[in-house]
């Protein structure tokens, strides 16, 4: 098991809690890490320590985070009866992006987004969805800024219009169509997702990928590409959410926000 110290409420004061876990080097045990080692408030052992001591020590930590739709879906399905995976394809194809929207559980650049641009299918809200996660040029290292407008406008490009890459793996399986060899198309893929395309450190290596000049325009746009398993995790979350508010939005209204 894996924790870190944690000072969110007071900078004095050391928490201690099961965040996830530590993978050990070959032929290790955590008992050959005697200064590392600690324990959770129910005596179990656990590795501890920052992101430098335990690259020093070659452990690779698995961080579980916590996500609240998972929470609240857990909690829906425990006072309704109807279990959230069980809500199927014939449920939620009744799911649309504005039953999502008016559950207010999406960001607000997301229901904006989601308002301007009226995705039809999941997959358009997953490609949506994967833009709020994503870096942009544009952002000039604004965290958490996201420019709705100057999205749509990327994506209304004629580039972005024959290779709509959304994800770090919508750049992967256009490469592929077009014929790059599968080894090419993962090296140019983990050069995309990690900037490469903006990056003047890495411009030399970024200019000898031999990939279509298209997709390398659609990914000048990113400085970081989002995962698209983690958007169908979230759209697919957000659709059960709506569903459960169709069904009892009663209940719905006093697990999500409280209401009674």
């Amino acid at each position: 098991m894996f924790q870190f110290n944690s000072t969110q409420f007071d900078e004095r004061m050391i928490g201690v809690d099961l965040v996830g876990y530590a993978v050990l080097p070959s032929g290790n045990t955590i008992q050959d890490y005697t200064d590392l080692i600690s324990y959770l408030e129910n005596g179990d052992i656990c590795i501890t320590g920052g992101i430098l001591e335990l690259q020093e020590h070659a452990i690779k930590p698995v961080r579980l985070l916590t996500v609240e739709i998972l929470d609240e879906l857990t909690e829906l399905q425990r006072q309704t009866g109807i279990y959230a995976n069980e809500i199927g394809n014939k449920e939620l194809r009744e799911i649309t992006w504005s039953n999502i929207c008016n559950t207010a559980v999406p960001s607000k650049d997301l229901q904006m987004l989601f308002q301007k641009v009226k995705p039809k299918t999941y997959r358009d809200m997953v490609a949506l969805e994967s833009g709020i996660h994503s870096t942009f040029r544009w952002q000039n290292g604004q965290q958490g800024y996201f420019d709705v407008d100057k999205f749509i406008e990327m994506t209304t490009t004629n580039d972005f219009k024959i290779y709509p890459c959304f994800t770090r793996e919508d750049f992967y399986d256009y490469m592929i169509e077009n014929g790059v060899d599968c080894v090419k198309a993962y090296e140019a893929f983990e050069c995309i997702r990690k900037g490469y395309a903006v990056s003047v450190k890495h411009d030399e290596e970024w200019m000898q990928l031999e990939i279509p000049e298209g997709i390398k325009n659609v990914a000048k746009n990113y400085r970081y590409v989002f995962p698209r398993a983690h958007c169908i995790g979230y759209v697919l979350g957000y659709a059960k959410l709506a569903y459960y508010a169709k069904v009892d939005g009663k209940m719905f209204s006093r697990v999500v926000f409280g209401k009674k």
